[in-house]
Order: C-alpha cells, then sequence, then structure tokens
C-alpha cells in the first residue's frame, strides 16, 4: 500500500475541491499562491500534489496561465461484462454512436485463435465509433456468433443499444470476461475517425464474453484514446 504523503493528502483535497465548487472542464483553478494559502503548505508540495493530478488526468498545466480541469476520464473496470458503449454512457452527458461496419463474416486464424471457435463459424463483425460529449474517444469491433443472433442485423438501426438489444431480445447471459490491455500504435483505420495525429498510440482492450457454460457470446475490440480513459481491477 502507498503511503499517504503529504503531496497524496493535498491532490485529494484539491480533487475535494474541484467538487465541492463543481467545477468543469477547462474551468481555471486558483493560482498556485492562493492553493498554497488554502491548504496551508509549501509551494514544492503544492506543485507535487498538482504533478499527481494531471498524470491522473484530473488537471492539465497550461504553461505561465496556470492549471485548469480536464475532461472526466471514463473509468473502465477490467472485468466489467458489459459492452464498452454501456461504460460510456455511465460517464457522460451526451453519447451516440456512429456505425461503421454491420456484416456478416467467417472466422480467419485471429478470431478463432481468440475464441477458440473453428475455423469459418460465422459471425456478425460489428464496428462503430463511440462520441462521448461530442468527442470521438474509441473505435469499437464486436464480433458475435450469428448462430446465437440470427436476427441481430434487424436491429441496426439502434446499434448504440446493443448490449440491451443482446440481453432482452435474445437473452444473452453475460457471465464472465477474459480482457487484456495493451498500449498500440494507432493505425489509418481508425485514425481519422477518432482526430489522432502524427505517431500517437491508443489503448487496446481485448477479449472475450462467455455465458454460464462458458460459450463465447461476444469478442469485442476497442481502441481508445488513453488520455479519456482509466482502468480499474477489482
Amino acid at each position: 500500500m502507498k503511503a499517504m504523503t503529504l503531496d497524496i493528502m493535498i491532490s485529494n483535497e484539491i480533487r475535494q475541491f474541484i467538487a465541492d465548487h463543481k467545477l468543469k472542464y477547462q474551468d481555471k483553478l486558483p493560482s498556485e499562491r492562493e492553493l498554497c494559502e488554502l491548504f496551508s503548505v509549501q509551494r514544492l508540495t503544492l506543485r507535487a500534489a498538482m504533478k499527481i493530478l494531471e498524470e491522473m488526468g484530473i488537471i492539465y498545466v497550461v504553461p505561465k496561465i496556470g492549471y485548469f480541469v480536464a475532461k472526466q476520464r471514463i473509468t473502465k473496470n477490467v472485468n466489467s461484462i458489459r459492452l464498452m458503449s454501456e461504460i460510456i454512457k455511465d460517464h457522460v452527458s451526451t453519447y451516440e454512436t456512429k456505425l461503421f461496419k454491420f456484416v456478416k463474416i467467417e472466422a480467419d486464424k485471429y478470431l478463432c485463435r481468440e475464441t477458440n471457435l473453428p475455423l469459418g463459424t460465422k459471425f456478425f463483425e460489428i464496428k462503430c465509433l463511440l462520441i462521448a460529449d461530442r468527442e470521438p474517444v474509441c473505435m469499437d469491433y464486436c464480433f458475435i456468433p450469428i448462430k446465437l443472433a440470427p436476427k441481430l442485423i434487424k436491429f441496426k438501426s439502434d446499434i448504440e443499444n446493443l448490449n440491451t438489444i443482446l440481453l432482452n431480445e435474445f437473452h444473452f447471459d453475460f457471465f464472465r470476461t477474459t480482457q487484456r490491455i495493451r498500449v498500440v500504435e494507432a493505425e489509418d483505420s481508425y485514425r481519422d475517425a477518432l482526430g489522432i495525429t502524427g505517431d500517437a498510440y491508443v489503448a487496446l482492450l481485448s477479449g472475450c464474453i462467455y455465458d454460464k457454460q462458458n460459450h463465447v457470446l461476444a469478442f469485442t475490440e476497442s481502441y481508445m484514446k488513453y488520455e479519456r480513459f482509466s482502468f480499474e481491477l477489482f
């Protein structure tokens, strides 16, 4: 367990200050002098606390101007068995989905390896851009065995409610998931849609969702702007 040092304590106090004053994205925090007086600490300690908050994505710094509230990060519990679209909805004011692809495919070697299903298994491949508060934040791929939801394509126009459709219309029984996170270089296939420029990287969260009988219900790959997400494991 990490020791509760003074800089960590002050970072927590500043987080509470932001919440108590209902500060929002791009709101400016008081100056370093004012914050030092408010929390009765030296400037060196305050700067260490602000560095913690910056690394957590809670604030950002504009040189020679000051500290500002950053966009709220979307927290993803790695063990959650909900689709990424449902996770994002819980953290933002406005949400929308832009459908890029909804097609039938036969599993290639990669998909077979990831799902442990036979080569040639038929899937629906669904590719969507997930938009949070008018900002594209995630390119999401979902592969669903066609035999489990043969009429899924009928719900194409309501794709942003895919999680609910699978549960209510096709009686999917999400029970457990296996997920892994890694950082990868942003590819051309989603770089423009996410508004990524230069030699940028994204967080890739991928894995399968299973029912109680250990049948694969879906395989997902989510390419996320890592500065907009945080991950928890509990």
